[in-house]
């Protein structure tokens, strides 16, 4: 209905789903006689769509939700932002105008977030806040977040991640989802933190629509809906959301469950993606987020047994992810699964939306510009060779690892339910077995020494086997 109306038109089909991750996902069939410009058709087992139409509108469905917009001027990042609260929570378009924040450099507190009521505080003595339509509207959007100064960027910390904010030591708490938008890097914007953008539970690039896009935009309002712009804008009956169907609707994602093999398999990417043995001379230190004072480069990657030149992806970024990122990818998984009319999150679910949860947040090493130029720049490219590159490892030896892991778990299962029921010798051949099966777990983990995941393996081992050893000194 948007498209058709010409509220945000954009023909570009960029994100396919499959019904499952053994599915074919796409055809992909060449558009040049040179490598690197491919075009992927959608198979009759996969579902193509625009990627920041389908993820503002799951955003604004997924309770608590936010998305970064970033692309070039003109491109839609706002209109699909306001067309989409607009829709979804049937509010006036100049309403949600009137209750966005506009960035730039003079902006300040009270414009964006409360102010103190000045006639009670002036006739009455009395101390009111008083929050800005920003803070109590159903959908919240900071249009060019980038022109605002990090100091003011910092005032909308707690807003984008806890959904509250806080004046003079009244706090406010929001709901609804929260759109950003950010144009590409200029002379007037200021660099959002690591910090600012870990935020953000997902980012989308809007790209321009095609040239011939705009004949469909052009004859936007055809002679059914008349040109005017409060027609097309006009919510059928039949697709307006009252507060119990959002409710219901949320409700139902959130009862999506999740299959435990996309759970492992986001857990081996991201291990993949965090952990560095030259961060640190023990396994507690040896993830980037240790590394102070230098992040992976190739003269360090070179004394790594995996080597330089791109052979793991950890020699791909510079940094790791914080466990938001592991959260938001499991709530839009599991959004995208209702969408999909599907009870469980699968691989699929998550494969998809791991690059749009993830590269806003990731640094590029010189390793990863030296494989693909073009990651400068296509930084969802960039996380999806990353993704792809984990489900191929993870494939040759997720059963394995998981077994070897798994047989430590299991004796230490076998501990925790049969010890206190022993005493004197049975105790003590449940306790020596029990730290024999954990200890060739750990051992047993060196043949993966090529795969990250190991070392948070072993270290939830050893906390076992810690507790083991501490339970027989208390017994």
């Amino acid at each position: 209905m948007v498209q058709e109306r010409g509220l945000y038109v954009n023909s570009t089909r960029d994100l396919i789903v499959a019904d499952s991750f053994k599915d074919e996902e796409y055809e992909e069939i060449p558009l040049s006689k040179e490598e690197g410009v491919n075009i992927k058709l959608p198979t009759k087992k996969s579902q193509a769509y625009n990627s920041t139409l389908l993820f503002s509108m799951l955003t604004g469905l997924t309770d608590g939700g936010s998305v970064l917009l970033m692309g070039p001027p003109g491109c839609g990042k706002t209109t699909s932002a306001e067309v989409v609260g607009h829709f979804l929570y049937d509010v006036d378009i100049d309403t949600i105008r009137a209750s966005t924040i506009y960035g730039h450099p003079e902006q300040t507190e009270e414009k964006m977030l409360a102010r103190p009521h000045t006639g009670k505080l002036v006739k009455e003595g009395i101390e009111e806040i008083i929050p800005r339509p920003f803070v109590t509207a159903p959908i919240h959007i900071v249009d060019e977040v980038n022109r605002l100064p990090p100091g003011k960027q910092s005032l909308l910390f707690q807003a984008i991640d806890r959904k509250k904010v806080e004046y003079c030591g009244k706090e406010f708490t929001m709901s609804g989802p929260l759109f950003a938008t950010a144009n590409y890097s200029d002379a007037g914007n200021f660099e959002m933190s690591p910090p600012f953008r870990d935020r953000f539970d997902i980012a989308l690039m809007v790209n321009e629509p095609s040239p011939l896009d705009y004949e469909t935009i052009r004859a936007a309002g055809d002679e059914k809906m008349g040109d005017s712009r409060e027609n097309l804008l006009k919510i059928p009956d039949e697709f307006k959301l009252g507060n119990g169907e959002m409710g219901r609707i949320r409700k139902q994602i959130k009862n999506v469950k999740v299959d435990d093999e996309a759970r492992d398999f986001l857990y081996y990417t991201v291990a993949s993606i965090d952990y560095c043995e030259m961060a640190g001379t023990d396994i507690s230190r040896m993830t980037k987020g240790s590394m102070m004072e230098r992040p992976p480069n190739k003269a360090m990657c070179s004394e790594c047994h995996y080597g330089a030149g791109g052979k793991s992806i950890c020699s791909m970024t510079e940094n790791g992810l914080s466990p938001r990122t592991m959260k938001s990818v499991e709530r839009y998984a599991k959004s995208l699964a209702w969408f999909m009319g599907k009870n469980t999150a699968g691989v699929e679910e998550f494969k998809t939306v791991m690059p749009y949860t993830m590269w806003h947040k990731l640094r590029p090493t010189n390793t990863a510009f030296d494989a693909d130029g073009r990651y400068v720049n296509d930084r969802i490219g960039f996380v999806e060779n990353i993704v792809n590159e984990s489900m191929r490892s993870y494939a040759e030896v997720g059963d394995g690892i998981k077994g070897v892991y798994g047989a430590g778990v299991e004796a230490y299962d076998r501990w925790l339910n049969g010890h206190e029921s022993k005493s004197g010798s049975e105790f003590e051949k449940l306790r020596d077995e029990t730290l024999g099966s954990i200890k060739e777990s750990i051992v047993r983990l060196a043949d993966y020494d090529d795969h990250k995941i190991r070392i948070p393996l072993a270290q939830q081992l050893v906390k076992e086997y810690h507790d083991v050893i501490t339970t027989t000194k208390a017994k």
